[in-house]
């Protein structure tokens, strides 16, 4: 919307009218000339959800301010204020709310003046007859629960002297040695300096990683314990692939959270962001992970915006269809590199991607399996660890780096674990090492292709040796003996690669089994001791012994 500053409550049903007038269009449907259907394609379409953040989600949807006594916009509860303040009072905790109906109010005749009840204003969103306001605008997760709690409760925690700068600069100390998850942001200096300017996945990092270590030994035990409660809440809810237990637990820690924050703090710490995390859950219920709504992404895209060079003039929209435009045809042209069965056109190109070019028939060009990746059996055998897994199941095309190493001699130190993982997955106890065999057929070779990285669905792992070892760090489960104790073992990640092995087919007990390629992928681990020291289990941290065990097929 055009500046300089963000429209009035009363302004934003200006600019939505045009977008529902299209809307109802849409609903409707209109037709599409194509290339391939000079006839046209008739397209509906209809609005799903509204996400912003509070106040945004306010104008928009129809709904009265966060300081006002309708406060929130998924209940019909009446708020107070606090005594001597203008401030409202958001200490009452409950679960069993009535929830606002999503009814449309009557828009007022012209000439009357529009009263407000039960914190509903009229919105041209109200037009679309058909759309929940209050089940459709969200309660964006990220704004929720990275862009609301932490930040107060640490400006409360750093008010009241909890954490004065001494603390601050031992926390940042600790917090240089430790080894973060590939996918969070390093927080570099903002913790010393008093976490300023901190941005939403700054925040991600800080409540789900950093928090639980640097928090324990400079808050009190009784506030260090309340605010665990908020960060297993997140750690629940933010799940890419999530189950309605895992939604009912979450839930039960953020009330736990904000019913201790109420007994602890004074009435002045809890906001109507706070009173929003009880019907977090219900968002959840309904849109699925939050990976699929949050406005992390509609940020990033904020930012891509603000960076295209244009002339400050006009024809914005023409520009950045020109850049959108542009990138789509590259990602078509990779696409075209990657499948033809001849790379040689390619070459040119290929060569300023990579340090070598190599054609596809080279022996370290990564060839797809026959069969296609699917996600629900990928999530069923990482959900499952009783399935059997054997390295050679297809994966995601976008799994493997464009450019891989040459094939290379697996170390006669390693070499034997994996000859032994082969005789207990295949049940071949009959195979022989690459040295001496008796026949060409029944030895497993020792030639691999290293991987500098893997990318199983946006999850990025790397050896040790990489990134000073971001992405190296692992949990596993293990089945039990008796098969029924999940069993969560530590390791890091030496080096990833790629073995060719295809098991002889006379042989019986094989026959029974699907066998999709013979190229398998593995990451060679090594595993922590386990330490059975549980001064930290509060918190959901494992303390592991530096120390690594002998080597072995697993």
């Amino acid at each position: 919307m055009p500046g300089p500053k963000e429209p009035k409550t009363e302004e934003i049903n200006h600019y939505l009218k045009p977008i529902v007038d299209e809307l109802l269009q849409l609903l409707m449907g209109i037709t599409i000339l194509t290339f391939e259907c000079p006839a046209g394609v008739k397209v509906r379409a209809a609005l799903h959800m509204v996400a912003c953040d509070i106040s945004a989600a306010r104008k928009t949807s129809g709904f009265t301010t966060h300081n006002s006594t309708c406060a929130c916009p998924r209940c019909v509860r009446q708020f107070t204020r606090l005594p001597s303040t203008n401030q409202v009072d958001f200490t009452v905790w409950k679960t069993g709310c009535m929830l606002r109906s999503g009814r449309v109010p009557v828009r007022p005749q012209k000439g009357i003046s529009w009263k407000i009840e039960n914190g509903v204003r009229w919105s041209q969103l109200h037009r679309l007859e058909y759309f929940d306001l209050v089940r459709g605008t969200i309660i964006d997760p990220m704004h929720n629960l990275f862009l609301g709690t932490p930040k107060r409760m640490m400006e409360r925690w750093i008010k009241e002297r909890l954490i004065d700068n001494r603390k601050l600069a031992t926390m940042q100390a600790m917090a240089e040695t430790m080894v973060v998850p590939m996918d969070y942001v390093v927080l570099k200096s903002k913790i010393r300096k008093g976490f300023p300017y901190m941005k939403a996945d700054e925040w991600k990092s800080w409540v789900l990683v950093y928090s639980p270590i640097l928090l324990k030994a400079v808050l009190p035990i009784e506030m260090f314990r309340n605010w665990i409660s908020f960060v297993d809440a997140c750690c629940q809810l933010v799940k890419p692939s999530i189950t309605f237990s895992d939604i009912d637990d979450g839930h039960k820690f953020l009330q736990e959270f904000c019913t201790e924050c109420q007994r602890i703090y004074t009435p002045t710490i809890l906001t109507c962001n706070m009173h929003l995390h009880l019907h977090l859950c219900k968002t959840i219920r309904d849109f699925e992970p939050v990976y699929g709504y949050w406005l992390f992404g509609f940020e990033r895209y904020n930012c891509l915006l603000k960076n295209v060079n244009t002339n400050r003039k006009d024809s914005f929209e023409v520009t950045y269809m020109n850049s959108f435009v542009q990138d789509t045809f590259k990602g078509d042209f990779v696409h075209a590199a990657l499948t033809c069965p001849s790379q040689v056109p390619f070459l040119p190109l290929l060569a300023k991607l990579t340090a070598t070019a190599q054609p596809s028939t080279s022996k370290n060009t990564i060839t797809f399996p026959q069969h296609p990746f699917r996600l629900s059996v990928f999530i069923q055998a990482y959900s499952n660890p009783s399935l059997p897994v054997l390295g050679n199941e297809p994966l995601s095309p976008s799994t493997f780096p464009l450019h891989i190493e040459p094939p290379s001699a697996m170390s006669d130190v390693d070499y034997p674990h994996l000859l032994d993982y082969y005789k207990v997955a295949y049940c071949m106890p009959n195979l022989e090492g690459y040295q001496h065999p008796s026949s060409p057929f029944s030895f497993v070779d020792n030639q691999i292709i290293k991987l500098k990285s893997i990318n199983l669905l946006g999850q990025v792992y790397k050896g040790c040796k990489y990134a000073s070892g971001r992405g190296s760090f692992v949990q596993s489960l293990f089945l039990g003996s008796q098969g029924n104790n999940r069993l969560a073992y530590t390791g890091q990640i030496q080096y990833l690669f790629l073995h060719s092995f295809t098991p002889p087919v006379d042989n019986t007990e094989l026959q029974t089994r699907v066998v999709y390629q013979d190229k398998h992928v593995f990451a060679f681990v090594k595993w922590f001791q386990i330490e059975h020291d549980h001064s930290r289990e509060l918190e959901s941290v494992d303390i592991c012994s530096a120390d690594f065990i002998a080597c072995d097929f697993e």
